[in-house]
């Protein structure tokens, strides 16, 4: 009996099977009508997403994925940029809803987020909703609830309930420091994470200190705002990786620098020339760290950078 697939393995046999039947998302657009093999193709496409619902959690949920095919990155890469446009076409026309015109890549861009309608929306999506603006009119509820006066035990409970997370509130964006539309921001912008099974396999679920974990504090330090603490994650990470997939004779060798080079000479597609700028940079902004009140949008964005490097050290990482 065969193995059951992932929901990754899934995706990647429905998707490569209709690039193999129409070939560009050009075509797929203007014969699927008229070839019943393409929207079989298609139909399967949906159905393995709505079933798995890979599309969702991969938009707006975790940022870390474990035991994914090689080729799953690439493959998603390709379906976002250049297939989802046509496919979100013919979702639209299958509906009635057929634009005037369409053209791939055209729409709402992924950070293009909208504060939610409490008219018609009820609930809050984080593909559609700016997370920001969704607990903002959430506070400001709580304010009107704050003012009202008690016309009985119950309502006298409302009003001081909402008083007391007003309170906790204002703790914790004034006093703790949390910036909650930075924070939002900053989650949109962390790439994610796919790490093959040959990866995965080196690190058990529990262990304190692994690739996953390093990875996982280098986001969560970044998205919180301690940037320190990002680049110093992505550091441990960077060198993790070199070390235990890429030169793992290398194990005592303590220099970053060194080991990028050696990377370079045994793999052609490490370029020094891309990944110790990025080092670098992230030196100098711990070295000046302790002189600036915060990190500009430069720094930030090294720091995206940074952890997009490691992304692709990883996903590219030999299978030993």
């Amino acid at each position: 009996m065969a193995a059951r697939l992932t929901e990754f393995e899934e995706f990647l046999s429905r998707f490569n099977q209709l690039k193999g039947i129409c070939g560009t998302p050009q075509r797929l657009m203007n014969l699927v009508d008229q070839h019943k093999g393409m929207a079989a193709a298609v139909a399967a496409l949906f159905r393995c997403l709505r079933t798995t619902d890979l599309e969702r959690r991969l938009q707006s949920g975790q940022k870390i994925f474990k035991q994914v095919p090689s080729t799953f990155g690439t493959a998603w890469a390709d379906y976002e940029r250049d297939w989802l446009p046509a496919l979100s076409y013919i979702s639209l026309r299958g509906a009635g809803l057929e634009p005037a015109s369409f053209a791939p890549g055209l729409g709402r861009k992924p950070n293009e987020l909208e504060p939610p309608d409490p008219g018609h929306d009820e609930s809050f999506d984080p593909e559609w909703h700016d997370g920001g603006a969704a607990i903002g009119l959430g506070i400001e509820q709580w304010d009107v609830e704050a003012q009202g006066e008690a016309i009985d035990d119950y309502s006298e409970r409302a009003i001081n309930s909402s008083r007391i997370a007003l309170g906790a509130y204002d703790y914790l964006i004034n006093t703790i420091g949390l910036d909650i539309q930075s924070v939002f921001r900053r989650w949109r912008d962390v790439p994610k994470f796919f790490l093959p099974i040959h990866v995965s396999n080196r690190y058990g679920a529990s262990d304190k200190g692994s690739l996953p974990h390093l990875l996982d504090d280098a986001v969560r330090a970044y998205v919180f705002g301690a940037p320190a603490a990002a680049i110093a994650m992505c550091r441990a990470a960077l060198e993790m990786v070199l070390k235990q997939h890429y030169l793992p004779e290398q194990e005592n060798n303590s220099d970053l620098s060194d080991l990028i080079v050696l990377a370079e000479r045994r793999y052609s597609f490490v370029q020094a020339a891309k990944v110790d700028p990025i080092r670098r940079t992230a030196n100098r902004i711990l070295h000046k760290y302790h002189m600036v009140n915060r990190l500009t949008e430069e720094d930030e964005r090294t720091i995206v950078s940074f952890l997009k490097t490691v992304k692709f050290l990883v996903q590219r990482a030999p299978n030993r």
